[in-house]
């Protein structure tokens, strides 16, 4: 694939399925009661920021929903700049450069906190978006 376009479409994909993959993994039942026992001290252990009240929970549960969607951004975004890149090609190789970068950080990030999957579907998407800058 010579065509950057086809390398963004291709990180697009992958981190649309991140997020897909990761909404599907918030709404799964509980494993038992281990994580039913976590869970409930997470919600009963409040506590006040910024003049709110919130739980552990109330974190996790929104900072779980929010890399889903910023995930989804991201995936969009690459999508907007592949189709730019049919157009304008080597014009944007400073956004896929900066995106790449992130990637690389994301990829870091679900290798080192996350499991398995997460660090290979963003492993997949610092490839494909390594690729995306090479042939642009």
């Amino acid at each position: 694939m010579n065509r950057p376009w086809m390398w963004l479409r291709s990180a697009s994909f992958a981190y649309a399925f991140f997020a897909l993959a990761h909404a599907a993994g918030m709404l799964a039942p509980s494993a038992g009661p281990a994580e039913d026992q976590v869970v409930a001290v997470m919600r009963e252990f409040r506590f006040v920021s910024m003049g709110l009240g919130r739980s552990i929970w109330s974190f996790y549960w929104g900072f779980a929903w929010l890399l889903v969607a910023t995930l989804l951004v991201l995936s969009a975004l690459l999508w907007i700049v592949a189709e730019r890149s049919q157009r304008e090609g080597r014009a944007d190789r400073p956004i896929v450069a900066t995106l790449l970068a992130g990637a690389v950080v994301i990829a870091a990030f679900s290798w080192a906190y996350l499991f398995p999957a997460p660090g290979i579907v963003s492993t997949l998407a610092v490839v494909f978006l390594a690729a995306a800058l090479r042939t642009a």
